[in-house]
């Protein structure tokens, strides 16, 4: 096998628009990833914004059946204790 190598003369205009294409190309990435982070904050920020009231109003019900759970255990535990009296006497 015969590699053959071709030399590449490349004039001074050449060399700049080759390296403003490379410029170009490497800023363009930088703007896509900080567009997609900017855009990944504001999708989280309209996510948050609308899933908030929903956790707020489940923590608030939760809360509700939270104490309606104590006050049974606290009657079930009088009774308990009020039933134990009798059986021991």
């Amino acid at each position: 096998m015969v590699a053959i190598y071709q030399r590449l003369t490349v004039t001074t205009e050449q060399a700049v628009e080759i390296k403003l294409i490379l410029f170009i190309c490497r800023s363009s990435r930088k703007t896509a990833r900080w567009s997609a982070l900017l855009l990944g904050v504001i999708y989280g920020k309209q996510r948050f914004d609308y899933l908030k009231p929903i956790a707020e109003e489940e923590r608030r019900v939760e809360e509700a059946e939270k104490k309606a759970r104590e006050e049974q255990e606290r009657i079930y535990k009088q009774l308990s204790e009020a039933n134990s009296d009798t059986i021991l006497k």
